[in-house]
């Protein structure tokens, strides 16, 4: 059964026809007569048909994408789209839609908007939009609100893993631009994390310049977009649309007069229904026939809406005064209200608002949803705030703080509206508002420091709290990445003059957020001058000189590491700050591992573990077993450091100290490429990247990108190689410190593979002239001092060959029971002086190394030898060793070359060949392997990561290289991918 509604609109262009047909259901738009295919839509009724029409006209390329991500969320494919556009665009009605579809087609629906006033309260945003899914998620009882930012976004993960296990989920969020700070901390993780789950993510956004908590939402969007989120851009309709909206909205075809007047909407669907009804009420569009046309009368533009405002206040006309005042009410709370809020905002029952409420929602100002009522635009609640006289506006929102408090709100709605009613003095504003700040600070120390530079207005200039409240700010934002704003801020309160335990707290704070973010010059410059002042408390004192120390170690002042990590410790030990005590200890054996004296690395190291364990609280938050780990490492004891990590990564979990994660994970993937375990060094790094990338924590993700490139170039991926080495490049160039001496080893082997041998020299003049004082590179790789030596002498730099074989000497030296540090120097030796004896020490003194590429590459040079010293039958033997060690590590590019090395001694066996590869499933790593079985049989990414002691983060990186190799997209196809391996190898 099917009706035409309205005439054709032939009259919008003279070569298209476009008409609507209604059946049942679904509404089509025809285009020449035949069906556009796009998204079905309920309506019931008539007066909704207008509605479809503003939806679906001009639409189709957009609906299609949506309707190709619904229906693979139905086959168990999550992803991420972004629908972006201007105010009045069109992103809620057809948010709408989408959720009509996923209904249609069977997929639960979690729907919400985000409101301006989610950006003072944690998680708000997220949790309003999961409670639509009701009983069945309980998202309220599934976070604990009293926890930690990080442990609820873990509590908020394992509910929806453990929701989707046997259905499919769309998470639709309107406005998504105004959400929290923590919904959006908690959106970088979640999202990727759920990838390979039936969970589709649609957030509708505006662009646009924002400040402030706001800019973090947009940041995480735009981070979601470059981590391969789809943008659906909803572009102003065309003229065409524009003509069968104007035809369906007036029931009949528009004249040119009537579309004249459209054009100055430019496109947008809001203001041009707003200009149609405008016309319509005010007789100014008169109907001959089928056509409409404008009637000429003088100043009729002059009377029609021109803009967003404009148009909302023409609905507000004519409204009775208890409407206006539920509006005026609703407009000040700011966010989806309760009658009873709204009653006792403005000082009557909330009985009396039942009729002022109907009327609003019929008008379609207001929508009822889950027991609140909401502005069904944010338009809407613009006007009716602007239009409030700045008197009545102030008054109301301090009538509202009283009344949002009685109704047991959070301390930071309060706050708000404390802060918006705007009374300087105001003691009880001042307690409120310390309270907000203290409640955000562990979620979203953003949002504390906006609320707490808003405080500063509510404090006299004189007032002695003002000071520490300048020093708060400034830490706050520091920890929030708003970094050059904390500089300035604190550069203004230094003028100010505070006092010196003010002025260390403020300096304390910033250091070491800009520590973490990897500006370390920063840091070194603001606790100097912290330092240099009098009257600064002992136990303030120890935490500078401990967090100096590590920034001066990580800029390669070695000495003057030295000795402010050895003040750190002894001011520490005096004062009773542990915490001091054990990062100074730790700053001072990685001084020890740079230098090479590595007993004196791990024995500091284990001091610092043990005092960590003992005092517990901040002192474990300083994570000394990072560095009695790498100390493990560099003494050839891989299993000890690999249980270290192990333990270490766990109790940094717990603690839910995000600034250590990245280091984690490139200390761990150091271990793994050391140990010659190349697939599980190249996932570590790639989820230490992200984890940079999600907490914004910098320090060490250029070394982190280096590595990368060495991983890709070894397994012969030379355009990986490259590209990771540009991003570690220009992040360099952006301002993140650190890693340089990694970044020139990276870009000097990449060189050296690419037949540049004097780039690549030049490329390691700072590591050259650094020896015998930094053996840094020796230590995180004894390998390196015979390659050194090998890139020297092939551009010809015999004084820097020999300068590496001396440093590479006198590590082993300070160090004669570490094995590979033994063979690395005899190494370097043979290739320095063709001396065969040299090597075929090498040769022996790696024989119980666990360093499987170090074992193989001095296998290799040494067959080499062998071979031009006539020992034919030898070299041959020797290269077959090493190619099978290469083989086992999956250094493609040295497997090619010794292949090649043994063709040409014209070996006459084959050498040991790779198995053959029968499917993609041959192709998965061991590690790999484990995960995808424990994924298999239904674990979350956290529980398998638990079963196999690894990060979530690791877990993750695994499985998305699982998916590409196997050529899958979601855990269900993953599965099946499985089970029906495992039949045919049964």
């Amino acid at each position: 059964m099917s009706s035409s509604l309205g005439p054709t609109a032939q009259g919008a262009t003279d070569h298209k026809k476009y008409y609507i047909q209604r059946t049942l259901h679904p509404i089509e738009v025809y285009v020449f007569g035949e069906a556009v295919p796009l998204m079905r839509v309920s309506y019931q009724v008539e007066s909704n048909v207008s509605t479809a029409v503003e939806l679906l006209v001009g639409r189709d390329e957009v609906l299609s994408d949506l309707q190709v991500a619904l229906a693979r969320t139905a086959t168990g494919v999550g992803g991420c789209i972004v629908l972006e556009g201007p105010t009045g665009i069109g992103k809620s009605r057809l948010l709408e839609s989408v959720a009509a579809e996923a209904g249609l087609r069977g997929l639960s629906v979690a729907t919400g908007q985000a409101v301006e006033l989610d950006l003072g309260t944690p998680l708000a945003s997220l949790l309003r939009v999961l409670r639509s899914l009701g009983p069945e998620l309980a998202a309220d009882t599934a976070v604990d609100i009293t926890a930690s930012g990080l442990r609820q976004m873990d509590q908020l993960r394992a509910a929806l893993e453990d929701y989707v296990r046997h259905r499919q989920l769309v998470v639709l969020v309107d406005d998504a631009h105004l959400a929290d700070e923590l919904t959006a901390l908690v959106l970088r993780i979640l999202v990727p994390a759920l990838s390979s789950l039936p969970v589709l993510w649609v957030l509708a956004r505006r662009p646009g310049p924002v400040r402030g908590a706001a800019q973090t939402m947009q940041e995480t969007i735009d981070w979601l977009l470059g981590e391969g989120a789809r943008r659906v851009l909803l572009d102003p309709l065309k003229d065409e649309a524009v003509a069968v909206l104007c035809a369906n909205t007036l029931g009949v075809a528009p004249d040119r007069t009537v579309l004249s007047l459209a054009a100055r909407c430019e496109g947008n669907p809001f203001l041009l229904r707003e200009l149609l009804t405008a016309l319509r009420e005010t007789g100014q569009l008169r109907v001959d026939g089928e056509r409409a046309t404008v009637v000429e009368t003088i100043g009729v533009e002059a009377d029609l809406p021109s803009d967003f405002l404009s148009a909302v206040h023409r609905q507000l006309i004519g409204l009775s005064d208890p409407v206006r005042r539920l509006l005026d009410a609703g407009a000040v709370l700011g966010r989806p209200f309760t009658l009873h809020e709204a009653a006792g905002l403005l000082g009557c029952r909330a009985v009396d608002l039942i009729l002022p409420a109907t009327d609003a929602v019929a008008c379609e100002l207001l929508v009822d949803r889950e027991n609140e009522l909401t502005f069904r635009h944010e338009l809407i609640r613009d006007a009716c705030y602007d239009a409030l006289p700045a008197p009545v506006r102030l008054a109301l929102h301090r009538e509202a703080a009283t009344v949002v408090q009685h109704e047991g709100r959070s301390a930071m709605e309060v706050a708000e509206h404390l802060v918006r009613c705007g009374q300087p003095g105001n003691d009880r504003a001042k307690d409120v508002l310390q309270q907000a700040v203290a409640e955000l600070v562990p979620t979203a120390p953003g949002t504390a420091a906006d609320l707490t530079l808003r405080m500063l207005a509510l404090f006299d200039e004189h007032d002695p709290s003002r000071p520490q409240l300048v020093a708060d700010a400034v830490r706050l934002l520091a920890a929030a990445g708003r970094v050059e704003q904390a500089r300035t801020l604190g550069t203004q309160a230094l003028r100010s003059g505070l006092d010196a335990p003010s002025e260390a707290a403020l300096m304390l704070g910033l250091s070491e957020a800009l520590k973490h973010a990897g500006h370390n010059s920063s840091v070194i410059e603001y606790t100097g001058r912290a330092l240099a002042r009098e009257g600064v408390p002992d136990s303030a004192r120890a935490q500078l000189l401990a967090i100096r120390a590590h920034a001066l170690w990580a800029l390669a002042d070695f000495s003057g590491a030295q000795r402010s990590g050895t003040e750190a410790v002894e001011v520490g030990a005096h004062t009773g700050q542990c915490a001091a005590v054990v990062f100074g200890t730790a700053a001072c054996s990685a001084v020890c591992w740079t230098a090479g004296a590595l007993d004196d690395a791990v024995r500091q190291a284990r001091d610092a573990v043990r005092t960590a364990d003992t005092a517990g609280g901040e002192a474990a938050q300083r994570h000394p077993r990072l560095w009695l780990g790498r100390a493990l490492t560099a003494t050839d004891q891989f299993a000890e450091a690999d249980a270290v990590y192990e333990m270490g990564q766990r109790e940094a979990d717990q603690l839910e100290t995000a600034w250590s994660w990245p280091i984690w994970h490139y200390f761990r993937a150091e271990l793994h490429l050391a140990a010659g375990r190349l697939d599980d060094a190249n996932a570590e790094a790639e989820a230490g990247v992200r984890v940079s990338e999600q907490f914004a924590t910098r320090a060490v993700i250029v070394p982190l990108l280096a590595l990368l490139s060495q991983l890709a170039l070894q397994r012969d991926d030379v355009p990986t190689a490259r590209e990771q080495l540009r991003r570690a490049q220009a992040l360099r160039s952006a301002g993140s410190e650190g890693g340089d001496l990694d970044l020139a080893w990276r870009i000097a082997l990449l060189a050296d593979a690419q037949g540049e041998p004097a780039a690549a020299v030049n490329a390691l003049t700072e590591i050259y002239d650094g020896f015998p004082h930094r053996l840094q590179i020796l230590v995180q790789d004894p390998l390196a001092g015979a390659q050194l030596v090998r890139i020297a002498r092939r551009a010809g730099a015999e004084a820097q060959a020999k300068a590496a074989a001396s440093a590479t000497r006198l590590l082993a030296q300070r160090n004669p029971s570490v094995d590979s540090l033994v063979g690395a120097a005899a190494h370097a030796e043979g290739l320095l002086r063709g001396d065969l004896a040299a090597l075929r020490r090498a040769v022996h003194a790696y024989r119980l190394s666990p360093r499987m590429l170090a074992k193989a590459t001095v296998l290799e040079d040494t067959a080499w030898a062998e071979h031009h010293a006539g020992h034919h039958r030898v070299a041959v033997k020797l290269l077959r060793t090493a190619l099978g060690h290469y083989q086992s590590c999956g250094a493609h590019r040295d497997v090619s070359r010794v292949t090649r090395r043994l063709h040409r001694l014209g070996a006459r066996h084959e050498p040991v060949k790779d198995a053959p590869v029968q499917s993609p499933w041959d192709t998965l790593t061991k590690s790999e392997l484990r995960v995808v079985r424990l994924i298999a049989q239904g674990l979350t990414n956290r529980e398998t990561a638990s079963r196999l002691f690894l990060s979530p983060h690791t877990v993750d990186s695994h499985l998305r290289h699982s998916f590409t190799k196997l050529g899958v997209n979601s855990r269900v196809e993953l599965t099946r991918h499985v089970l029906t391996h495992d039949r045919d190898a049964d």
